[in-house]
């Protein structure tokens, strides 16, 4: 396999011909592995492979991503399926971890540029998918403890006020171990559930709870912008809101529905990881009760 996405490179002129390179591996999901495939002056690809299941729906929505995101993205070098072999190629860059304080302290303002980009691609008064949105929800949540999160968006005027918000696709994974810092900035990779959800202001819901401890009594609060634990995040929340086209007011209100989308969205992550989003959402929902009646926009 390894002698294939070789050869596959270097027929992408992403390899010397007489390079030998070293590849570091990696595992995903067991069906797909991931190698960073180095030249001797220590540039690499980074790659992902499968001889399980096909790449091309993946490949697509990255290019997709590409052209609202491409300075913000490795950039795509060639996707090609060899001897039963789906490879996708990626540039390989090299970074360092993006941490939980470049967010909560003046985060904001470096993530600003990303979120602006989100708002270039907004389709605004469409709302289209936020309907298929809630339909997925219902068919998996309604009538359980989750329910009442659904309740304000089930009226006509609720899918009204959701369609204003307009169609932003988004990242869906947007969480401190997809970022990273390098000398032009910010850099995201795994775009594998990008336009899943298109509900403006997902990312940034995710991005905050990824940066905060999700368990800690205060995190409700802190991600609804109640007291002194919500002011530990105020400036981060006004920064993104602001380069996204939201009040600050609007993305405390949809906080819920953010949490229990990103939780149906990720029913395949470890327990553990689905059952803190989970612990953090019926916080939510106990100190910020929702009725029918309520509006997104104040």
């Amino acid at each position: 396999m390894i002698d294939i996405v070789a050869a596959v490179l270097r027929e992408l002129g992403c390899l010397a011909p007489d390079t030998d390179p070293r590849c570091h591996i990696g595992l995903t999901r067991g069906d797909t592995l991931w190698m960073d495939v180095f030249d001797e002056h220590g540039g690499f690809v980074h790659v992902k492979t499968s001889d399980v299941f096909s790449l091309r729906e993946e490949v697509r929505v990255y290019h997709a991503a590409f052209g609202t995101y491409r300075a913000y993205m490795p950039r795509p070098l060639g996707y090609c399926v060899r001897d039963g072999w789906q490879i996708f190629a990626c540039e390989g860059v090299t970074h360092r971890p993006l941490l939980p304080h470049h967010v909560v302290r003046g985060g904001g303002t470096m993530l600003a540029g990303f979120f602006a980009a989100a708002r270039s691609g907004r389709r605004p008064g469409v709302g289209g998918a936020h309907h298929s949105l809630l339909a997925r929800l219902e068919a998996a949540y309604a009538g359980s403890r989750f329910d009442a999160v659904l309740a304000p968006w089930r009226t006509a005027a609720g899918h009204i006020e959701l369609a204003a918000l307009g169609d932003s696709p988004q990242h869906g994974d947007f969480v401190l171990n997809n970022l990273g810092l390098r000398h032009e900035g910010l850099v995201v990779f795994d775009w594998e559930d990008f336009g899943k959800v298109a509900l403006p202001g997902l990312d940034l819901c995710t991005l905050l709870v990824s940066a905060i401890d999700a368990d800690a009594p205060t995190a409700a609060d802190a991600l609804t912008g109640r007291g002194v634990p919500g002011r530990s995040l105020a400036s981060a929340a006004e920064t993104a809101c602001a380069a996204l086209g939201l009040t600050v007011g609007q993305f405390h209100r949809l906080v819920p529905l953010y949490l229990l989308a990103f939780l149906q969205l990720k029913q395949a992550y470890a327990t553990a990881v689905h059952d803190r989003i989970a612990r953090l959402l019926e916080r939510v929902c106990a100190a910020e009760p929702r009725t029918a009646g309520d509006r997104v926009h104040g």
